[in-house]
């Protein structure tokens, strides 16, 4: 075996629906399955149909063949980067930071802006955390208390009628700036905050948020063998970060 490029797939036909793939994924050692999630932003009509957003979420088996999946279209769901997963639930975020309409999309097409210079928060958009049921059903929407961007999840946990879950925020004034010509974004301006928010299932709604640390922060990464907290799991004690903060002076 070796890393050499054999060609393209779409893995039996199970990711046609958005013709993408997102960069991270989940593990379920419970079950022995990967989890993965595509998606595609609505398509503004151009004097035809348009089409609404699209998630896909796959969890596949040792050899690439589809053991389950949840499909939804999704109104405003216009990026979607990363997922974590709970026993019951598959968890994505939805951003205020991305609008999609006639005029974004006619400035990208004629190279008069790249997407990422378009990225910033649009006050009037929801900012959320979209809870898939596993075993079907339609998506649980739980709007959070400050707007935020979200990149990166760490860990969730699900337990007593409620869920937590980690993720690094990107808060009001995050834009991709390139900021000192470092880094993708203004992380000097608005750095990354790990926080958790804590759900309450029977409600859908945000019961607290709270900052986890002060450290600018990103790139959040638990122990593959615990992507997925069961029931009867211990609880993880730890999320690694990239992370940096103020020197001594």
């Amino acid at each position: 075996r070796t890393l050499r490029t054999i060609g393209p797939t779409d893995l039996g036909g199970t990711i046609t629906k958005t013709k993408s793939f997102c960069a991270h994924y989940r593990v379920d050692q419970h079950t022995d399955r990967l989890v993965t999630v595509s998606f595609r932003p609505e398509r503004p009509s151009f004097g035809g149909p348009g089409r609404p957003s699209q998630l896909h979420i796959c969890e596949f088996d040792r050899c690439w063949a589809l053991q389950a999946e949840a499909y939804h279209e999704i109104p405003g769901l216009n990026y979607c980067h990363d997922l974590v997963v709970t026993p019951s639930y598959y968890v994505v975020h939805q951003t205020p930071f991305v609008k999609v309409n006639l005029e974004a999309a006619q400035k990208i097409l004629t190279g008069e802006q790249l997407p990422g210079e378009q990225m910033k928060l649009n006050k009037e958009l929801p900012c959320r955390l979209l809870l898939i049921p596993r075993k079907g059903g339609e998506p649980i929407l739980v709007d959070l208390p400050e707007p935020c961007h979200v990149y990166h999840f760490g860990h969730a946990v699900e337990r007593n009628g409620l869920l937590e879950v980690d993720f690094v925020a990107l808060g009001a004034n995050f834009n991709m700036e390139f900021q000192h010509g470092l880094w993708l974004s203004n992380g000097e301006d608005q750095p990354g905050l790990l926080v958790t928010a804590r759900i309450d299932l029977a409600t859908s709604r945000c019961i607290s948020y709270r900052q986890a640390d002060a450290c600018s922060c990103e790139f959040p990464a638990v122990h593959p063998g615990r992507h997925v907290i069961g029931p009867s799991d211990d609880l993880p004690r730890y999320t690694y970060l990239m992370a940096n903060d103020n020197g001594l002076r």
